[in-house]
């Protein structure tokens, strides 16, 4: 165990940590260190740059601008 002095926090998640802390008879930092554990269990949000092209198999090179040409067509027909 460490002793930590926390600045700057947000006063409302604060008083939010002391009420589920005493709802479920825990210690504040037991409720913040079981949100750090949650946080660090989420994904890496990476962006659109981090999805590689997936093959679909021989015939489908042009299928991205197929499904474009027919999204623009169904756009300007106003069925989109």
């Amino acid at each position: 165990m460490v002793n930590v002095f926390i600045k700057n926090m947000d006063k409302g998640d604060y008083k939010l940590a002391k009420m589920l802390a005493a709802r479920d008879e825990k210690t504040v930092a037991e409720i913040l260190g079981a949100g750090i554990r949650v946080y660090a269990r989420q994904p890496k949000k990476l962006g659109l740059n981090a999805i590689k092209p997936v093959s679909f198999g021989k015939g489908t090179e042009k299928l991205s601008q197929q499904v474009d040409e027919i999204l623009d067509g169904m756009y300007r027909d106003g069925t989109y």
